[in-house]
């Protein structure tokens, strides 16, 4: 009876001991887990980052280009408009709505462009960006930063139609 109590305490031991190392190598095998999702994790973070700065940017682009081709298309209407000897007061009115519009449009997407430019600053403090994704966000900066004569020449433009309208009627 006593082999049997022995054996039986041996073998519970031996059991016990196998268990404790399997939960031992679990433990590791998780720890390691985690830090390769948290590794991911952070990966993705940075990846998220840099694509939410490039789509801000490039829709705010987007909306410059937009802004310009129709003030380019306004402006163009007008000069047909005074080519064909076609004087309204209600046309000159519209014409002059439109230019304060798109006045308060280019004003409100300087104002998001100085906000964006805040918000990228600090994505780009808070994330590792590579070089090659740094040098993408400053050339969407620079193509942005040569919309703006564009538009101000344009709305000069415009502007002068509208004055040349008036002065015709």
């Amino acid at each position: 009876m006593k082999r049997y109590l022995l054996l039986f305490l041996f073998v519970i031991s031996i059991l016990h001991t196998y268990s404790q190392n399997n939960d031992s190598l679990q433990i590791q095998s998780t720890d390691s887990s985690i830090d390769s999702l948290t590794i991911k994790l952070e990966k993705l973070q940075n990846s998220y980052d840099y694509l939410t700065c490039d789509y801000n940017l490039y829709r705010l682009q987007t909306r410059l280009d937009n802004l310009l081709n129709c003030i380019n298309i306004k402006a163009n209407e007008l000069i047909i408009n005074v080519y064909h000897n076609r004087y309204e007061w209600t046309l000159y009115k519209t014409y002059l709505d439109y230019y304060d519009a798109y006045c308060a449009l280019y004003n409100a997407i300087k104002e998001e462009y100085e906000a964006l430019i805040d918000l990228i600053s600090l994505k780009v403090a808070m994330s590792n960006f590579s070089e090659t994704e740094l040098s993408a966000l400053d050339a969407s900066f620079s193509a942005i930063n040569k919309s703006f004569p564009s538009i101000d020449a344009a709305l000069e433009f415009f502007n002068l139609a509208i004055q040349s309208y008036k002065s015709k009627r």
